[in-house]
């Protein structure tokens, strides 16, 4: 225990060393303090201290720590209630800085979701290249080796037929590219006030490529049905299809992807929107191209709807087993009707056509086709007085029947029926009365065999009527 002497006065003085020489200060301690205190109050702890020849004195305790050098004056800790209340009121809740927080989370939710967008690109342009460089392009180098004297059945398929089977997926495909190389040169250089709007407003002056694209999908998928009837086209498909790359894909498959594409752009900037500041110098302009892009999604609406209507009209036939008829360019599929008590029947009704099925006993996924009437030779559709829920439809074909046959059907919903039969007998003959705008006898044009022959946007138009 240190015993300090019995002088009024002690002084502790500590070496501290800056230079090369040791300077000292000291801090006294007066009578006239120890006076000013408490005489029951007991001195506080002083640590063991020793005097060097110099006359200073330094800590001999283990424990013991240096002052800093640029330090004049120790002052003892001050622990009480208002300095306490003091430090709690120092900033540390400022709004500042909560609002620093938040932006510093939101800008990271932003690079993160930036970092989203760049995958996913990365992963479409990916796919889009599978479709040149594992169909396209063989395609084109086969057509290119073969002679004029090659026949039909070595040719895998002409120049005009690759042309129908891809449209204009090499400018999709650049487009994409494009794009792409944007997004990772914005990466490269990535920050927080970095914008990403005029990427996105440069795709969606490009939308007329996928327009085109969508419109010849409807062909693309004719096309590619109608040539797996050759046996070197499906040789080829079902050998590419194998490839491991592919993981499982087909053409078909790769070729329905851009249809996504514009859907996936307009939620990918509205999440961009929404993790942006109103202060970001490019919020604005993705606000603008959140809705240009909601204004592209309404325009599209209908070609969408056509290229999904086109794969479950493949789907329906590829169901059917033994059918006379193949995949037509404007056929669309209108309703399909499961079996029902009283009628153990599948029907399925197309734009140009209702076919009869039944479920096949080899498997569940397959039907096996019975009997089918076409539009253009459907005379009459009525439903029957003495049988609930029936249908009765007349047709004739005056290069085949005599007499007019009569088919029956039933049907839980027989109005719907008889509206939708009407409405697909007038696409195929305009000079039927249309379901939805009747018109007397004396107000209908006279058409030509030549305008019953519609083109696909045609078509397309009356069936949204």
């Amino acid at each position: 225990m240190y015993s300090h002497s019995a002088a009024d006065d002690f002084s502790i003085q500590r070496a501290s060393s800056t230079t090369s020489q040791n300077s000292a200060y000291a801090l006294s301690i007066g009578s006239s303090l120890s006076s000013k205190n408490d005489p029951a109050e007991p001195l506080s702890p002083v640590s063991p201290i020793s005097s060097t020849s110099t006359g200073s004195t330094v800590y001999n305790h283990p424990l013991a720590r240096r002052p800093h050098p640029h330090m004049s004056l120790m002052l003892p800790h001050d622990f009480s209630i208002e300095a306490l209340e003091m430090i709690d009121h120092l900033g540390y809740d400022d709004e500042d800085d909560k609002g620093l927080i938040a932006n510093e989370i939101n800008f990271r939710r932003r690079e993160q979701l930036v970092k989203q967008i760049h995958q996913s690109e990365r992963q479409y342009n990916a796919h889009l290249k599978l479709i040149l460089t594992k169909f396209m392009k063989p395609l084109v180098d086969n057509k290119g080796q073969a002679d004029l004297t090659t026949t039909r059945n070595r040719m895998i398929c002409t120049e005009r037929e690759i042309g129908c089977l891809f449209g204009n997926m090499l400018d999709i495909l650049s487009l994409q590219r494009r794009t792409l190389r944007h997004l990772e040169e914005r990466l490269r250089i990535w920050g927080p006030t970095q914008i990403l709007s005029d990427i996105f407003q440069s795709w969606i002056q490009s939308i007329h490529l996928y327009e085109a694209y969508f419109e010849n999908y409807r062909l693309a998928i004719t096309t590619y049905e109608q040539l797996r009837q050759f046996p070197a086209f499906r040789k080829f498909m079902d050998t590419v299809h194998l490839d491991p790359s592919l993981e499982g894909a087909t053409l078909p498959s790769l070729l329905q992807l851009p249809a996504s594409c514009p859907s996936r752009y307009a939620q990918l900037i509205s999440k961009l929107v929404e993790h942006t500041s109103p202060l970001h110098p490019d919020y604005a302009h993705l606000t603008q191209c959140r809705q240009d892009m909601l204004l592209i999604l309404d325009r599209v609406k209908h070609m969408l709807q056509a290229m999904d209507n086109m794969d479950q009209v493949v789907l329906a036939h590829h169901a059917i087993v033994g059918a006379p008829f193949n995949i037509k360019l404007h056929r669309q599929l209108i309703h399909c009707q499961q079996p029902i008590p009283g009628e153990p029947r599948t029907i399925i009704l197309f734009s140009d056509m209702i076919v009869f099925c039944r479920q096949s006993k080899k498997s569940p996924h397959q039907l096996q086709y019975k009997n089918h009437i076409e539009m253009v030779h459907m005379a009459r559709v009525a439903l029957l007085p003495d049988e609930n829920n029936a249908i009765q439809i007349t047709a004739f074909n005056h290069d085949r029947d005599i007499a007019p046959t009569i088919h029956v059907m039933r049907t839980t919903n027989p109005q719907d029926w008889i509206q939708w039969l009407q409405r697909a007998i007038y696409l195929v003959n305009p000079e039927a009365e249309h379901p939805s705008s009747p018109k007397p006898e004396h107000a209908r044009k006279q058409s030509s065999a030549s305008e019953t022959c519609r083109t696909a946007l045609t078509v397309e138009e009356k069936l949204m009527m």
